[in-house]
């Protein structure tokens, strides 16, 4: 596996899908932290049995709106980019295109939790009706700081009806576990299932060479609505 850092040029890689992912979360919960473990070259060395039909290639790449994560994934049928990205004050996140949700609080402090349920989930769900997510409980190496019970996770989980890891950003813990089932439900998705078909359709029409990039576009949608 190679980690590399790139810039401006990641508009040359052509995947067949690219997925968004938003880390949302009060501050201090470890957003930053989690993207940094999973670009760094020993927790990659975990990251290896990640769905293992799939190859990774790890690329990591600052933009001004946040920090980005872009891994390339390779499968026998999917060629795709996921892509993980926060921003510092989640109740103003801008990205409304995105695929899939982490929601994150700190098992050390209450008020993230607090946050969370009060704040952020109520907003979320409402914009992101449909869209999969999962609950990262960060911070659970901190036992001796920790405050907020595993029965309390649990019950989180089933009120919210979210699947919920306890995580550790600064040894990896769950977040494979984590990760794995977040885009196994991406990929499940209907938006993501309509995506793949688009630009199926699209590579096909160009291919043949009969329509232009506008066009094919335009014959690719319909023919989509025509086959739901």
């Amino acid at each position: 596996m190679i980690i590399m850092k790139i810039e401006s040029n990641c508009h040359t890689l052509k995947p067949e899908l690219i997925l968004d992912i938003e880390l949302l979360g009060d501050n201090k919960v470890g957003k930053k932290s989690i993207i940094e473990s999973l670009v760094d070259y020993e927790f990659d060395k975990i990251y290896r049995s990640f769905l293992r039909k799939y190859n990774f290639k790890l690329k990591e790449y600052e933009k001004n709106d946040g920090n980005y994560l872009e891994k390339k994934i390779k499968t026998k049928k999917l060629d795709c980019i996921v892509r993980l990205h926060y921003c510092k004050d989640s109740l103003n996140f801008k990205n409304t295109s995105i695929d899939g949700i982490i929601l994150i609080f700190d098992l050390t402090n209450k008020m993230s939790l607090k946050f969370l349920l009060k704040e952020l989930y109520p907003r979320v769900e409402k914009i992101f009706e449909d869209t999969p997510m999962i609950i990262m409980a960060n911070k659970s190496d901190l036992k001796e700081e920790r405050v907020i019970s595993k029965k309390v996770c649990k019950l989180i989980s089933k009120m919210l009806n979210i699947k919920t890891f306890e995580t550790s950003a600064k040894y990896g813990y769950n977040l494979e576990k984590g990760m794995k089932t977040l885009v196994a439900d991406i990929l499940k998705s209907d938006k993501v299932k309509k995506n793949r078909k688009l630009n199926q359709l699209l590579k096909r029409y160009k291919n043949l060479k009969l329509l232009n990039g506008h066009k094919a576009m335009q014959a690719a949608n319909e023919k989509c609505e025509e086959e739901r």
